[in-house]
């Protein structure tokens, strides 16, 4: 199993999160994907920009890319694409 995000290969008793049937993800980007979540809340510009460009500059596959606009649907951004590197 490897992460959506990052492409990062799980290893031995290392923990996903499961986002979607085969969307998986890693624990550094799922703290990621939380943090660009509370900075969104907190209408923090600053951090939600440099987070969302982090997560813009993995090497993410085209599932986590659709999911990653429908997350930023539901927590209400204006879509912008997520292009993979």
């Amino acid at each position: 199993m490897k992460c959506s995000c990052c492409g990062k290969k799980k290893k031995l008793l290392e923990s996903f999160e499961e986002l979607e049937k085969d969307i998986n993800i890693c624990v550094d980007c799922s703290k990621g994907l939380y943090k660009y979540q509370d900075a969104i809340k907190e209408k923090n510009e600053e951090d939600s920009k440099k987070l969302l460009d982090e997560i813009k500059g993995k090497k993410s596959e085209k599932s986590f890319i659709e999911w990653f606009s429908k997350f930023q649907d539901r927590i209400g951004v204006q879509n912008t694409q997520c292009d993979s590197k």
